[in-house]
């Protein structure tokens, strides 16, 4: 089963989107879809009658109206969720889900009710219980006006200012949820230089990919993406001088930590930094939960003169095996946006404690969400990567950033002028007032 949901503003054509999906591959295989207001559920007709009432819910209506507006929706959406569920489809489409009432209820909320966070907190865990997955989330980020006026054109009738201050503040949070929980799916973004002829093509890609990616194991689709990745270049060397360039600033920062000691790489991938370390003289451990991926590292390290292979180890880093203070530094450049908050806490936990020092370069908010390297990432903000390391019991002791581009390549993005750094880098240690 293969899950795809739909989210973006109002009049962003996801329905006629989905409609021809659902024409499409319903050729070769059994799909389910729901639409964004589905008559065939039994809250319908008390969802209708609230939108034929008034279109947007009153932000001066009673706060009892709002909670009940809301849970009523869970509710709706709860119920389509399971019917399709419960069809076996091989490819379930969703017109929006739990993120859409999530963030327009909570816009709502927070104008009319006391202690809105954690109503909307408790309706949140309610609809994501029983979630089986999104494989793939097309979130769809038009121009605001343009959608409105599509909007306006589909509805027959115009909204108030009021109706585009709060669609406006629903589009913004709605962005924001689906930026801080994008560890979970591949993200796919529609912008408003996409193509209308092309959108259907695009997603349809992304689609086959992971109908592709459902036939391999999780092994083998990173061992893959690495290969692909160091095969892109004529020689392993020359992957490695062209990575190597943008991670010298992270590199020193390891170097000055380690101060000759042992280091351990969480998820080496292609083991270039440890392979790296390794030439310097460090004693050096590269870590990943993929034997392939390990066997791969070593075979592009024994091609190198520019890095040598090190102690290649498998490994879970939710499940470290290390005694306590094993290694002077722990390491790792592009891993830990992939995991949930609570897995980036235990995983710091676990390394200030086989470490003294932690040291991680993640991707900052300059990439946007659509500009990805491997896999599934979080672009997470400065504040909200130091309250995660916060509750790890963990302190600062440098936090820097460093580019992923080269200058050339920069200057020639000119939107990328006001947000240089591409990577966000922490070093961290273990806050002895937490003892």
């Amino acid at each position: 089963m293969i899950n795809i949901v739909f989210e973006g503003p109002t009049g962003a054509g996801k329905t006629t989107t989905i409609k021809q999906l659902v024409e499409k591959y319903a050729k070769k295989y059994k799909v389910g879809y729901t639409n964004d207001i589905d008559e065939s559920t039994p809250l319908y007709p008390i969802i209708n009658g609230m939108f034929q009432e008034n279109v947007l819910v009153s932000l001066k209506e009673e706060f009892n109206t709002v909670r009940y507006e809301t849970l009523v929706q869970a509710a709706d959406y709860l119920y389509l969720r399971e019917k399709l569920y419960s069809q076996n489809n091989d490819i379930n489409f969703f017109d929006r889900n739990y993120f859409s009432i999530f963030s327009y209820q909570s816009v709502l909320a927070n104008e009319a009710i006391e202690d809105s966070e954690k109503f909307m907190n408790f309706v949140l865990e309610c609809m994501k219980h029983g979630e089986k997955g999104i494989d793939l989330l097309v979130f769809f980020e038009p121009d605001f006006n343009v959608s409105i006026r599509r909007a306006e054109k589909r509805d027959k009738r115009k909204f108030t200012s009021l109706e585009k201050k709060t669609l406006k503040h629903f589009n913004d949070k709605l962005r924001d949820v689906i930026r801080y929980n994008n560890s979970d799916f591949k993200l796919l973004v529609i912008g408003k230089k996409d193509a209308e002829n092309e959108i259907v093509n695009k997603i349809s890609c992304k689609i086959d990919e992971i109908i592709e990616d459902k036939k391999k194991n999780e092994e083998d689709k990173w061992y893959e993406l690495y290969k692909i990745d160091v095969e892109e270049f004529p020689t392993p060397d020359d992957y490695i001088s062209y990575k190597l360039k943008y991670k010298r600033k992270f590199i020193q920062k390891i170097i000055k930590y380690a101060n000759h000691g042992k280091v351990i790489e969480m998820g080496c991938g292609t083991g270039l930094v440890a392979g790296y370390l390794s030439k310097q003289g460090l004693d050096v451990t590269a870590l990943d939960l993929s034997q392939k991926v390990l066997d791969y590292a070593k075979e592009v390290a024994e091609k190198s003169n520019i890095i040598k292979p090190c102690k290649y180890e498998k490994g879970d880093i939710l499940n470290l095996k290390y005694k306590t203070n094993t290694f002077n530094v722990s390491y790792s450049n592009g891993v830990l946006e992939h995991f949930n908050d609570e897995d980036i806490v235990d995983t710091l936990k676990q390394q200030m404690k086989i470490s003294e020092y932690v040291i991680f370069g993640i991707p900052s908010t300059y990439f946007n969400m659509n500009e990805k390297m491997l896999g599934n990432e979080r672009g997470l903000t400065i504040q909200e990567w130091k309250n995660l390391i916060f509750k790890a019991g963990g302190r600062v002791i440098e936090q820097d950033d460093f580019h992923y581009y080269n200058k050339i390549r920069r200057l020639l993005e000119y939107k990328k002028w006001f947000k240089p750094n591409a990577f966000w880098l922490f070093v961290i240690q273990k806050d002895d007032k937490f003892e």
